[in-house]
């Protein structure tokens, strides 16, 4: 019943309810009932989706200590460079 009238307007609800037998207030309520047991459905999460999402956290962790380790690396190297080269510099 629910979806034989969800494209009509107040005034056709009323006529279909005049000629079926249920009250406007009844259907409302049905299809707000319906629409809230659809969205609930989509809440849950597939097991696919969970695993999507679990591999994608941990691509996120990875990418991260590999920034981690490029500004430690990047560090070391700018301290190397600056011990070799700041003597030069100071002569110059």
């Amino acid at each position: 019943m629910v979806l034989e009238n969800a494209g009509l307007n107040e005034s056709e609800l009323a006529e279909y309810c005049r000629r079926k037998g249920p009250y406007v207030e009844q259907i409302k309520a049905w299809r707000s009932g319906c629409e809230q047991a659809n969205r609930a459905a989509k809440a849950v999460k597939t097991r696919a989706e969970r695993e999507e999402e679990r591999a994608a956290r941990q691509r996120i962790r990875q990418l991260e200590r590999e920034l981690r380790h490029k500004d430690v690396v990047l560090a070391e190297t700018a301290c190397y460079v600056a011990w070799i080269y700041g003597p030069l510099i100071a002569l110059a």
